[in-house]
């Protein structure tokens, strides 16, 4: 009977067992505890920082370490900046800490200055996302500050970038684009120096952004005036034309005859030459009594226009741009013999640091030439403004 009963109750608990139906488990089951890792402390300024091995395993620049090694000196890293680092390593996200701020110096000042040399760590080991973030920073707080604290903050860790640096200089030329908008601030030249002042890097990379946005402004001031002047004219600019004269005018060494190429292609035009195409110039109009005047060589009648067009509307001034900086008394002519010197010839400076030796004497010989400054193995010019 004790049997009987036995059976009968192993029964009825299979039979409960396959009928029921137990939840899926939707939280995550590691195959281990990543919190048995050791504890890593990194040494950033003055403070160090625990941190499992785990977080910085998946970052290689951060060190190779045998599991007997427990200790990372970041000597490289500033101090302000050892809070976000770690967390980032934590959580993925950007924080810093609300510190009391040191004299003269600005809240956003001092943010955007933290977001630099956040940018310089993330460069310097190579952590993509938190370079991601540095680099949304740096334009966001930017926008708040001047030009020449810009500068100020960015200098220190220029030098020590990557040789590949691309978006760092490419920041540096929208900042200085930018002292061309009206109501900005324009650079005083002598803080300007100063900033530079035993900073090659950076002075190389703000020299050559000065030479182009100069460039691209005088050529848009050029074109403008140009515009300008053929819309005087009633002559739209780069205006082309093919101009036939009867023969006995003569010749010159820019008109060539108009030969066909088929005899069995109609001639509409006999004893004709056709004028060399070329662009018209404001030297072409230099001379107005060179020309025959209209009254002596009226259009053909089928050709005469009796409409009538509406009053030529008065072109408007160019527009004029703030100077890039104040210059005092005494610089102005400093400041324009450079531009004058520079501008003509920017080409022979790009990548004069990757140049071979033959070529930069040749480059060096075209420059002495031209009365032009030469730079030196780095690339680096000096040019005197006094």
């Amino acid at each position: 009977m004790i049997q009987n009963l036995s059976d009968q109750t192993s029964t009825d608990s299979e039979s409960l067992n396959s009928s029921q139906k137990f939840p899926k488990i939707e939280y995550n089951q590691p195959l281990s505890s990543s919190y048995e890792h050791p504890i890593v402390t990194i040494c950033i300024g003055e403070k160090k920082y625990g941190i499992l091995r785990s977080h910085i395993r998946k970052y290689p620049l951060l060190g190779h370490y045998s599991p007997q090694d427990t200790y990372v000196a970041l000597s490289d890293v500033d101090g302000d900046v050892g809070h976000t680092l770690v967390h980032f390593l934590y959580s993925g996200t950007y924080e810093t800490i609300n510190s009391p701020l040191d004299e003269n110096v600005s809240y956003i000042g001092r943010e955007y200055q933290r977001s630099v040399m956040v940018y310089y760590a993330s460069r310097k080991y190579n952590i993509t996302d938190l370079e991601i973030l540095a680099r949304k920073y740096i334009e966001y707080f930017g926008e708040a500050i001047s030009t020449f604290e810009i500068l100020c903050s960015t200098r220190e860790i220029f030098s020590k970038l990557p040789e590949d640096e691309v978006w760092l200089p490419s920041y540096v030329r929208k900042v200085l684009q930018r002292s061309f908008v009206p109501g900005t601030l324009p650079l005083n030249i002598d803080d300007l120096s100063e900033v530079l002042k035993d900073h090659d890097s950076l002075s190389r990379v703000v020299m050559l952004s000065m030479i182009e946005i100069l460039s691209s402004h005088i050529q848009h001031l050029e074109k403008g005036s140009e515009s300008q002047h053929h819309f005087a004219l009633g002559v739209p600019p780069g205006f082309k034309t093919e101009l036939l004269v009867p023969n006995d005018w003569g010749t010159t060494g820019g008109a060539k005859t108009n030969e066909m190429k088929s005899a069995d292609e109609p001639t509409p035009t006999k004893n004709l030459v056709v004028v060399e195409e070329r662009s018209i110039t404001s030297e072409d109009w230099s001379a107005p009594e060179d020309y025959p005047s209209v009254e002596e060589y009226p259009a053909p009648a089928e050709y005469a226009s009796t409409e009538e067009y509406p009053p030529v509307e008065e072109y408007p001034a160019p527009v004029e741009y703030p100077p890039w900086w104040h210059v005092k008394t005494g610089r102005a002519d400093a400041k324009e013999s450079l531009a004058k010197i520079l501008l003509p010839d920017v080409a022979l400076y790009h990548d004069w640091e990757t140049l071979s030796s033959a070529e930069t004497r040749k480059r060096g010989k075209r420059l002495k030439r031209r009365g032009l400054p030469i730079p030196d193995a780095n690339g680096v010019i000096s040019i005197p403004l006094i």
